[in-house]
């Protein structure tokens, strides 16, 4: 009489084996391809680092939005969180940080005009001086 628990393996076992093996070889297959895929994306980085060569990455200026400060009469004094940065009409960057700033405007003979403007964005301050 012949056994199956004795010294042969069933055939269940047998495939099981066979496809664990074949599971380890398509994961070996896929690794080796991974690695020459990310080597060959990976080549000018690899060589420069091997030769010490400098990889020029170009840089691309992403142009600040503008601030626009107006104000009838024009000449006013501009003051943006506190600082004094020149006189009515004024364009420039807006490189204030992304929360709302304050300006005041002031001018001789003049009540002083308070207002704000969101930094990094595009923004226009217009002011209506009223003589005192």
């Amino acid at each position: 009489m012949e056994r199956n628990g004795g010294g042969g393996s069933s055939s269940s076992e047998q495939a099981v084996a066979r496809s664990w093996i074949s599971a380890r070889r398509l994961f070996a297959l896929v690794l080796v391809v991974g690695l020459a895929a990310a080597a060959v994306h990976l080549w000018p980085l690899i060589l420069s680092y091997a030769w010490n060569w400098k990889i020029r990455i170009p840089f691309v200026e992403i142009p600040a939005p503008t601030l626009r400060i107006e104000s009838d009469p024009p000449g006013a004094t501009i003051r943006i969180d506190g600082a004094e940065i020149g006189c009515t009409p004024l364009a420039m960057d807006n490189i204030y940080r992304p929360r709302p700033a304050e300006v005041i405007l002031t001018l001789k003979d003049h009540h002083a005009w308070m207002g704000q403007f969101v930094g990094r964005r595009p923004a226009l301050v217009q002011a209506k001086l009223i003589h005192r």
